[in-house]
């Protein structure tokens, strides 16, 4: 049984890199507000970014 990747963005770099690498994965990308409040570290930003994407 092969493991398949979920790939949650439309990054067609992203894309590439893992068709070049040959692993199994699922483009499934849910629609998300990615803005985030001004001063906030950008830590902080692309965790809850990627918390609203689950």
């Amino acid at each position: 049984m092969t493991d398949t990747i979920i790939l949650a963005s439309s990054s067609p770099r992203r894309k590439q890199l893992l068709e070049w690498a040959e692993i199994p994965f699922e483009v499934v990308v849910k629609p998300v507000d990615e803005t985030f409040p001004e001063g906030m570290p950008g830590t902080e930003a692309a965790m809850q970014i990627a918390l609203k994407k689950l």
